[in-house]
């Protein structure tokens, strides 16, 4: 785990669990999106599965390189057998059909039965346990759950069982950044790890790394923006949401003052729109809803991070006596804020995307206008 950036908290954690010989058999890693959780997961996964782990001199317990094992993970063809990964984009090669079809916005319990715990699928089929089965090279298995808050409920509930039993030498670690989701039975019997933000030193360097040509200001933009989240910063690269923000800004701050911008609501939705076409196009198997989703969390992460700035520089040159000013400068940014989670749960009701970021920029100008900050309503 020696390569794992700026979570040195959480890896000493793990370290200190290997070295005991006394290793817990489920695990949450939870914190923000981005910052290392499921690199970490595979990590661990690759020491727990080692035939023959190495101690160096400071003590860090390490996979060795060379077991089958290690061949088989570090081999980016290769498939291994106690190495079980469970995301929703498993879905697509489920034997379920009506598995194959969903919109792949969460985990079923389908999924779980056939690839983890085994037992009947909604088709009649009986799975055998894969938790269960014997290791296929005699040492152990891991089971990585990513994005864990997207089992439902039944899901969470359906694999308790597993985690209060589990075979020996079998690991469970559950990877999330919503936490909350989780059943606190779930929670109850895990060993829960923290994952913080990274420091702005780490997205410098890898600003260092990755040449984007930005200016000064844009810097500054990216490093807020991604908030402590390499994750992010690659995706901010991929998708050049730089330029989002170059072409969508400028309307946002005219509108805080009380300005038109007529076409921020379609042109945040026709991005958005791209966005997803992008990733439908270059992830096979992906669904387009999910990939929705996805980009209008950016954009609304984009807009709200933008909107939290604009008040950290209010605030500082505020004057402390003065608190009507102080309301009429802060409130534009606080009713964005709070529409903008109004919105997101309209979205997530499927209203149409134009419609929403229609309504979203309409209704700031006229609070803003009317200086009356009320959040946006849906009917």
């Amino acid at each position: 785990m020696q390569g794992i950036l700026g979570q040195s908290k959480a890896t000493a954690i793990l370290q200190s669990a290997l070295a005991s010989d006394r290793t817990h058999h489920a695990w949450i890693f939870h914190g923000n999106e981005g910052v290392g959780k499921f690199t970490t997961a595979n990590a661990f996964a690759r020491i727990l599965l080692c035939h023959d782990p190495q101690t160096d001199l400071a003590g860090q317990r390490e996979a060795c390189g060379g077991c089958e094992s290690c061949k088989r993970i570090d081999h980016p063809e290769a498939v291994h057998p106690d190495l079980h990964i469970v995301q929703k984009e498993l879905a697509a090669q489920s034997s379920v059909a009506t598995v194959r079809s969903r919109k792949l916005l969460s985990i079923p319990v389908d999924l779980l039965r056939e690839y983890v715990i085994g037992g009947e699928t909604s088709d009649g089929k009986f799975h055998d346990a894969a938790a269960s089965k014997s290791p296929a090279l005699r040492h152990g298995k891991v089971f990585i759950i990513d994005e864990a808050h997207l089992l439902a409920p039944v899901g969470q509930n359906t694999l308790l069982k597993t985690l209060e039993e589990p075979p020996p030498n079998t690991y469970f670690i559950l990877v999330t950044h919503q936490l909350d989701q989780l059943l606190i039975t779930i929670r109850s019997r895990c060993q829960a790890v923290s994952f913080a933000s990274l420091p702005d030193e780490v997205i410098n360097q890898w600003l260092a790394n990755n040449e984007l040509n930005l200016t000064e200001r844009e810097t500054q933009w990216f490093i807020h923006f991604c908030n402590g989240s390499l994750g992010l910063a690659e995706m901010t690269r991929k998708f050049e949401l730089v330029q989002w923000a170059r072409d969508l800004l400028p309307g946002v701050m005219e509108l805080s003052r009380g300005k038109a911008a007529p076409m921020l609501g379609s042109d945040t939705a026709e991005k958005i729109d791209a966005l997803a076409k992008t990733w439908v196009d270059s992830h096979k198997g992906a669904s387009k809803e999910a990939a929705n989703k996805m980009a209008a969390h950016l954009m609304f992460h984009l807009l709200g991070q933008y909107a939290r700035s604009r008040m950290q520089h209010i605030a500082e040159s505020a004057p402390v006596n003065d608190p009507i000013t102080n309301e009429q400068q802060l409130g534009p940014w606080l009713c964005l804020i709070d529409s903008l989670t109004i919105s997101q749960k309209a979205l997530s009701s499927n209203v149409n995307l134009t419609l929403v970021m229609d309504h979203l920029f309409s209704h700031w100008q006229q609070a803003v206008n009317a200086q009356c900050y009320e959040p946006l309503q849906w009917q």
